[in-house]
């Protein structure tokens, strides 16, 4: 994730690429790029087309933090708007 701090001014959308370059850390067990200006976000292309990967329930692991996915058939048994929702499918939950 890159994380804006102190108002650093950038944007990208669906389908850009970019190069950031900052300060890499742990927040919340999930690593995060701080960039220290605008400057530091640059545009490399745009209009990818951006495909997810395909994954059951059981595939969903750190692993894939940060990766673009799409879970089929998937049943939510339980929703918390808080965070900690429980999904399933027939590989589990």
């Amino acid at each position: 994730a890159v994380y804006n701090s102190g108002g650093t001014v950038f944007s990208a959308k669906k389908g850009d690429r970019i190069k950031v370059t900052g300060n890499l850390s742990v927040y919340n067990g999930l690593l995060e790029v701080t960039p220290a200006s605008a400057a530091d976000v640059v545009l490399l292309s745009s209009g990818n087309v951006v495909t997810p990967t395909v994954v059951t329930v059981s595939q969903i692991s750190d692993a894939i933090q940060g990766k673009l996915i799409q879970v089929k058939n998937v049943t939510f048994t339980s929703i918390d708007n808080a965070g900690s929702s429980i999904a399933q499918d027939a590989t589990g939950s």
